[in-house]
């Protein structure tokens, strides 16, 4: 595997880890409230999960794993869609309230893209090279 996938990877994930301590303040907010209503208590599961594929992603990207980068999808997805949150937190401050969600948007949409890349990449390197051998088609 040549390094510059296992590089990318690891900027990737230091963005996620960047993102997700800008947002750390976030979670206290997610247990604030009634409990009795049933949309808050799905937003407060999305909530969670969304922590937890962050804090899986960047573990799993960083040592280049499957999980990490399918984790790494869920927790773009999740943050984009229903919180709003950007991998790159300090571009959002760049734009107004009432401008930020296309840049938000597009920011998330491609590192989404660039990952997906990363990850077919070192999946079709695994696939042809094995234990320095290429494998026959």
């Amino acid at each position: 595997m040549t390094y510059t996938y296992q590089n990318l990877s690891k900027v990737l994930a230091g963005f996620a880890l960047i993102s997700f301590a800008a947002h750390a303040s976030s979670a206290l907010v997610i247990f604030q409230g009634s409990w009795d209503d049933q949309v808050a208590i799905l937003f407060r599961i999305a909530g969670v999960l969304y922590y937890i594929f962050a804090c899986f992603a960047i573990v799993g990207m960083w040592f280049l794993r499957l999980w990490g980068y399918i984790s790494f999808y869920l927790y773009v997805i999740l943050g984009t869609y229903l919180m709003g949150f950007s991998i790159l937190p300090f571009i959002p401050t760049v734009f107004p309230l009432e401008a930020k969600f296309w840049p938000v948007m597009i920011i998330n949409l491609l590192s989404v893209i660039l990952v997906g890349w990363i990850n077919w990449n070192i999946v079709k390197e695994n696939r042809i090279y094995r234990d320095g051998q290429m494998l026959p088609k």
